[in-house]
């Protein structure tokens, strides 16, 4: 598994664990998330409960970019009221690498899983690694407010 994180990232992680020993638990509704399935439409891999069968939209640039804004899950909206944001990121990293482990029993592709984290909302994210597209810039640290996370499979 390769991790990539920013410096914002490493500076609110601070955990004397590594990313892939980070365990916490979900609560059910991101559970009941996690063991959904992922369905193939058109070349791009969603959550089955989006139920996207047409064709990629060419407005959202290229199918990784389908991907990314349809698969975004708002951990925020899978958390009571009392969860705290620090809380919410810890929930959205232990969502992330349980979501990538679930990806990689997916043997046609190889994913990438996004946590981008703005100090008070958390989003996790995937899409299939293809050779031409990128979700992420080159350099995660540059131009960005947002705490990053992305795990893949190379």
């Amino acid at each position: 598994m390769k991790i990539k994180t920013n410096q914002k990232f490493e500076a609110l992680f601070n955990n004397s664990l590594s990313i892939t020993e980070f365990i916490q638990p979900l609560n059910p509704g991101l559970e009941k998330v996690l063991f959904e399935e992922i369905q193939e439409a058109d070349g791009c891999f969603y959550y089955k409960h989006l139920n996207i069968t047409n064709p990629y939209s060419k407005d959202l640039i290229d199918r990784t970019g389908n991907e990314c804004f349809f698969n975004k899950l708002q951990i925020d909206e899978y958390c009571d009221e009392t969860v705290l944001p620090t809380e919410m990121f810890y929930i959205g990293i232990a969502y992330a690498i349980k979501l990538k482990k679930k990806l990689s029993s997916i043997n046609t592709a190889d994913f990438e899983v996004i946590l981008s984290f703005d100090g008070e909302f958390c989003q996790v994210t995937f899409h299939k690694v293809r050779v031409d597209e990128k979700w992420l810039p080159e350099d995660i640290n540059k131009n960005t407010s947002e705490a990053i996370l992305a795990i893949t499979s190379l």
